[in-house]
């Protein structure tokens, strides 16, 4: 019981660290927060504490008792660290929109090996992450362009995205327009899940629909 109750702990920090800093808001379930999170709670608050349970024997000598527990924790640490590392390595960083295209996230590890991009730089956020424009014939040494700099780009591509919405997506921006007055729409992939965001006239994000996964 205790075995679980600090398992469970454990699990809380990172489901609050995952929640709140490294998957934030509209790309939890986009970037793979779930998953994620899914591997770490059957290792760490499922696995660990079941074995605990069926190597347990009070007839056993003390010291082999506490040589069992001694070999979960390290292997439940282990996995854990694993599963942290994948957690840090996978989560959302930057979102890069492509001309007359779609935007995709990247996360920690894609953005490592981008280069030319430099998340300092003066980029407007949907959500809790800086956003860029590729526009390569502006300038090969800096193609990643400021959302204030490209809106030409954002109006041509939401005339090219438009036409592929579903009725539902369809009906959906609809309500929004009437809500919010006239949108952009950006299709946006991710590493799971691929959805629509809704821009307002200033190029900020205004809700997230249509999620489903890519396949």
């Amino acid at each position: 019981m205790i075995h679980f109750l600090i398992s469970l702990s454990i699990f809380g920090l990172v489901l609050a660290w995952v929640w709140f800093v490294a998957y934030p808001d509209v790309y939890f379930t986009m970037a793979g927060a779930v998953q994620g999170l899914t591997l770490v709670f059957l290792v760490d608050v499922v696995l660990g504490p079941l074995l605990s349970f069926l190597v347990y024997n009070p007839k056993k000598p003390k010291k082999e008792i506490f040589s069992d527990f001694a070999i979960i924790g390290l292997v439940q640490v282990g996995a854990l660290l694993y599963g942290l590392n994948t957690l840090y390595q996978e989560h959302p960083k930057a979102v890069v929109v492509y001309h007359k295209s779609s935007a995709t996230v990247f996360n920690k590890r894609e953005l490592d090996e981008v280069a030319n991009f430099n998340l300092n730089g003066d980029y407007s956020k949907w959500g809790e992450l800086p956003v860029a424009v590729y526009s390569p014939s502006v300038s090969r040494q800096a193609p990643y362009q400021t959302l204030s700099n490209s809106l030409n780009i954002i109006q041509e591509t939401d005339k090219i995205t438009r036409p592929s919405l579903s009725a539902d997506d369809k009906a959906t921006l609809e309500n929004l327009e009437k809500t919010h007055g006239k949108l952009y729409v950006i299709a946006v992939l991710a590493k799971y899940n691929g959805a629509y965001f809704a821009l307002n006239q200033e190029l900020q994000l205004v809700a997230k629909f249509g999620e489903k996964p890519i396949s």
